[in-house]
């Protein structure tokens, strides 16, 4: 236990691909989920008069995070 600990430096690659394989499946349903959710009628109504970029934070995040929380 006490040599895993010292030798942090022989986990580190290990962990940073583990982390970057599952943040690319992560982004990945993310990217799907928002490009759907922006097809929908509902996410283009917010937008008139809005800034793009409060559109996007307020409605598009806000709806396509639903289906990566369940």
């Amino acid at each position: 236990m006490v040599s895993i600990i010292f030798n942090w430096r022989a986990m580190t690659l290990p962990i940073v691909c583990l982390t970057l394989l599952e943040l690319a499946g992560y982004s990945r349903y993310m990217r799907s989920s928002a490009i759907d959710t922006l097809a929908q009628d509902s996410s283009r109504w917010p937008g008139q008069g809005l800034p793009e970029r409060l559109v996007l934070l307020r409605h598009l995040l806000r709806n396509a995070f639903l289906p990566m929380i369940t």
